[in-house]
């Protein structure tokens, strides 16, 4: 065909070069798509190989651990190999320990810190692969990938510092009755069936939130004001309500709330040391805690500091006159809360014995052979408190249901004084107790021959020790659980006046006149009348203190949770939740 001036040339291939570039691109384009689900789903894969390592980690560490790292990393590498995902050259698993805390919005962050105080697990998972499966071997260029899981096991225990179990007695049933009646302000008449049956019952926070109409929440439940009446009624409602106990414990709940008739004022949560964090304080609600504990407690703190009277039947009429003051000087306190210390090397869980002031006065007149001794004496007893604290747990895994309990526990020093009745100072400027004698001369009469003072201030100061306590959590009844730590100095006073040889000091001051003659006279005998004074007067007063120790102090004590030279500690309930995954 001739070519015409004007008509534009032809354009024969150019569709095959658009066609070419097209399919350039959609190959481009494909590979870029391919690369990119890869990437994702292998940062997926990573993601879930760290989130489950993160899970079974935090059931070694935190709460579940033992305060090291070693355990958590285990957990974790087990877990990762698990789902494929087994340490090699490309291959990372990094374990770190520290703690979650909630930012602005309520976003989430996780802080490392000493093992010791770590209640969360971190877990990064990584791999290095070809940053395109194309390219990649041409060029030789990799990604590392990187997924990131924090989580955390919230492990609670609810224990407490006594010997209030089943073994009650009648004397201890006597002693609870003038204790609690003295602080409700009416007289309680509970015999020793009913105290065992309360002290054989636990009751849940859960149950006390359910039974208090003032109260939705257990934070709501711990801060409320509320009298002693009022929470003996929550009590008894919850134990209704939760089935737990018989009809004699609801009899005997009754008893008490009816006694309960003066105005004392107080908060749940001066009774029971909560210690989870505000944010999940309602994780123990499931936790149970001992009925008698509940109750002895709650009228100890609602009494305060003021003086409990206890006309206890001890004395000999005619001869031997006893008066006992109790003063609670602080309070005890069941704890309920995680294990381990806090970032200031504090233990976050803790639970305490009264801190108490026991006075007794004792008149007596003994009369032995030739001799009448007068007696007017106060023996003081100081006690510091004792307390346990929440060491750590170890929780069941999958072929042992046995989880491992650690408390650390201190018993109270003590501080014995005897000195005059009615001191109310310091043991260190007691003054020393009077003792009058007086020698039968027959026809004569009796005369007054010395004027003596005894003084005795024993310290007594027991060592802290570990407890360790294995529960089965498949036994709905492994719990509660006691254990007793006792050190050299003895599980009791009565152990303690055994050494009234070493702090006991008797001074005798011979008076003049006709005692002076009488003394002479046994002087001129050969007789050394001060030496034998204070022999005589050594070996009565030990047995007349160690038996106040042993029938009045020692009983008294054990019934408020407190040894001298020993502690029991009761783990009433475990709860040991789920790994939860944080972040």
């Amino acid at each position: 065909m001739p070519f015409h001036k004007g008509t534009p040339p032809r354009q024969r291939g150019a569709l095959g070069i658009l066609g070419g570039l097209v399919l350039f691109l959609s190959v481009l384009f494909t590979a870029l798509a391919v690369d990119t689900g890869r990437l994702m789903l292998e940062h997926r894969r990573l993601q879930l190989v760290a989130d489950m390592a993160a899970l079974d980690a935090s059931s070694q560490s935190g709460g579940c651990g033992d305060g090291t790292l070693a355990l958590a990393e285990a957990a974790a590498q087990t877990s990762a190999a698990r789902n494929n995902h087994s340490i090699a050259d490309a291959r990372t698993l990094d374990v770190l320990l520290g703690n979650v805390s909630v930012g602005t919005g309520g976003i989430r962050n996780f802080a490392q810190a000493d093992p010791e105080s770590s209640m969360s697990v971190q877990v990064t998972a990584g791999n290095t692969v070809p940053a395109s499966l194309f390219a990649g071997g041409l060029l030789g260029r990799e990604a590392t990938l990187q997924a990131t899981a924090v989580a955390e096991r919230q492990v609670l225990a609810g224990f407490s510092v006594g010997s209030l179990l089943v073994s009650l007695n009648d004397d201890d049933a006597g002693l609870l009755n003038n204790l609690l009646g003295g602080v409700l302000g009416s007289s309680v008449s509970l015999d020793a069936v009913a105290y065992r049956g309360i002290a054989a019952t636990n009751v849940k926070l859960l149950d006390l939130v359910d039974a208090a109409a003032y109260a939705g929440t257990v934070q709501e439940l711990l801060n409320a004001d509320v009298s002693a009446s009022e929470l003996l009624q929550v009590y008894a409602d919850a134990v209704n309500a939760s089935g737990v106990a018989d009809a004699g414990v609801s009899a005997a709940m009754n008893t008490l709330i009816a006694a309960s008739v003066s105005d004392l004022a107080l908060t749940l949560g001066e009774v029971l040391n909560v210690t989870t964090a505000p944010t999940n304080v309602e994780e123990a609600a499931s936790v149970g805690v001992n009925l008698l504990d509940l109750i002895t407690t709650t009228a100890l703190v609602a009494n305060g500091e003021s003086a409990i009277i206890l006309p206890l039947n001890t004395g000999i009429p005619g001869l031997i006159t006893v008066n006992t003051e109790l003063m609670v000087i602080e309070p005890p306190q069941i704890a309920i809360g995680p294990p381990g210390k806090n970032e200031d090397g504090d233990w976050r869980t803790k639970a305490k014995t009264a801190q108490v002031r026991l006075k007794t006065d004792v008149s007596a007149s003994v009369n032995v052979p030739l001799l009448q001794l007068s007696v007017d004496l106060g023996l003081h007893v100081q006690i510091a408190q004792g307390e346990a604290w929440l060491d750590s747990i170890q929780c069941r895994n999958a072929i042992d249901s046995t989880s491992v309990v650690s408390i650390g526990a201190q018993p109270g020093i003590a501080n014995v004084f005897v000195t005059i009745s009615d001191y109310d100072g310091p043991p260190i400027a007691a003054p020393p107790a009077n003792i009058g004698v007086v020698v039968d001369l027959g026809l004569l009469g009796n005369v007054s021959v010395a004027n003596v003072t005894a003084g005795l201030n024993l310290p007594l100061e027991p060592d802290e020790g570990d407890l360790t306590f294995y529960v089965d959590v498949n036994d709905p009844n492994a719990l509660p659980m006691m254990q007793r730590l006792s050190s050299d100095t003895g599980g009791s006073l009565n152990n303690g006046f055994a050494e009234l040889d070493k702090g006991l000091v008797v001074n005798v001051n011979m008076l003049g006149g006709l005692g002076g003659l009488v003394l002479n006279g046994l002087s001129a005998l050969g007789i050394n009348a001060n030496y034998i004074l204070s022999i005589v007067l050594s070996s009565l007063l030990q047995p007349l203190l160690a038996g106040l120790g042993t029938s009045v102090l020692d009983p008294l004590l054990r019934l408020l949770g407190i040894e001298v030279g020993a502690i029991d500690v009761q783990l009433i309930d475990l709860d040991l939740g789920r790994p939860n995954l944080l972040i």
